[in-house]
């Protein structure tokens, strides 16, 4: 490590910048598979069985992730303005 303590701002904001991008990607994506089931021709069980898993406990899991990323870019954003403001 080079001792330094503190913030590189422009790298953290970077970093916020690309979390946010990634869970609008995830989000996206996650939309696009959701159109594609709804609209491929799949009857029975197993159908309705992965439908309701994708419904349910998938897309719950992925909009966990990507809140968690919103949360984390803000948070990083917030912590760059704060850095900023204490090194003027």
């Amino acid at each position: 490590m080079s001792g330094m303590v503190g913030m590189d701002i422009a790298g953290v904001r970077a970093l916020s910048k690309l979390m946010l991008s990634k869970a609008d990607e995830i989000d996206n994506a996650a939309k696009a598979i959701t159109k594609q089931l709804n609209s491929v021709k799949w009857v029975g069980n197993d159908a309705q069985r992965f439908r309701n898993d994708w419904n349910g406990r998938l897309t719950s899991n992925i909009r966990t992730v990507t809140d968690a990323l919103r949360t984390a870019g803000k948070q990083a954003s917030r912590d760059a303005d704060e850095q900023e403001k204490a090194s003027s």
